[in-house]
């Protein structure tokens, strides 16, 4: 067994009986102080397929990007602890006034996220530092939260290498929101393309599935019970630097489909398609 010591994350090769097997196991020990400098985006177009509002203004469209700073603040107890500044957001919705748009985000300028991660990049725990009366809104912060754990999707337990596939799952953000309850979690899946040596950097190449939880989503509308299922799913690439312990790109492209039935809907419900593509790029 060879141990290999990068900046970013420990790697331990397995050397075999026939030389090196090319499986790494990665471990997150990104540099204390390090700071990263990320932009955003991610485009939603929303159809309502059936319901009382089927085929109702052509889909609506919403786009928003976000320049976010991301600083390794160092090891503490309990791993490895990470602040990230959300440095400036812009948000495109034709279907939401323009005032109250710029309301909430003002909110998010300059707001922080804490999150603790172990070293197999796991988040412990995450959280916002909210100022007193600038308190993001409740979606907006759970699509903040839910991105800032797509960017740290955990590391296997043991070796891997190309061809090689392991499964995190994630809470879905909904689940933060008012009236809903027993949200699940999405089933990411992550599959070794390549790791690639260059300019002193090492990275390693994954092909990212999503899908969706299969059991039924419980809600609460104007105090009626509903239910709610999500079908579908996300795909793409994430490049992480094995070396600085940081995503160099990302993409994520998909459908999803939101069947909600009962309460006020009744049984026939409503069906809504929603188109989704997001990237992430280090700058």
């Amino acid at each position: 067994m060879k141990t290999l010591h990068l900046a970013g994350l420990t790697l331990l090769v397995a050397c075999g009986e026939r030389g090196l097997d090319a499986k790494l196991t990665l471990r997150y020990h990104p540099p204390a102080g390090a700071v990263y400098r990320y932009d955003a985006e991610q485009h939603n177009r929303l159809d309502m397929e059936s319901g009382p509002l089927a085929g109702a203004g052509g889909g609506q469209q919403l786009a928003t990007r976000l320049h976010f700073t991301q600083t390794v603040t160092g090891p503490v107890a309990g791993g490895i602890e990470v602040r990230i500044t959300f440095d400036s957001t812009h948000v495109e919705s034709p279907g939401m006034a323009p005032e109250a748009m710029a309301r909430d985000v003002e909110r998010l300028q300059g707001l922080r996220s804490t999150v603790l991660l172990d070293e197999r990049r796991q988040v412990v725990r995450a959280g916002f530092d909210t100022i007193p009366g600038r308190e993001p809104p409740p979606a907006l912060a759970a699509q903040l939260a839910a991105g800032v754990k797509a960017m740290s999707f955990g590391l296997p337990e043991g070796p891997v290498g190309p061809g090689d596939s392991w499964t995190v799952a994630t809470e879905l953000p909904i689940g933060a929101l008012p009236g809903v309850s027993g949200a699940g979690s999405s089933r990411t899946t992550l599959t070794v393309k390549e790791f690639n040596v260059a300019g002193g950097d090492t990275t390693v190449l994954l092909a990212v599935a999503t899908t969706f939880p299969a059991d039924p989503i419980h809600l609460n509308i104007a105090g009626q019970p509903a239910t709610m299922r999500v079908s579908g799913g996300l795909s793409g690439e994430q490049l992480f630097s094995l070396t600085r312990g940081a995503v160099v790109r990302g993409n994520m492209k998909g459908t999803m489909r939101i069947k909600v039935a009962g309460g006020i809907l009744g049984g026939q419900g409503m069906t809504v398609s929603a188109e989704s593509e997001s990237t992430v790029r280090l700058r």
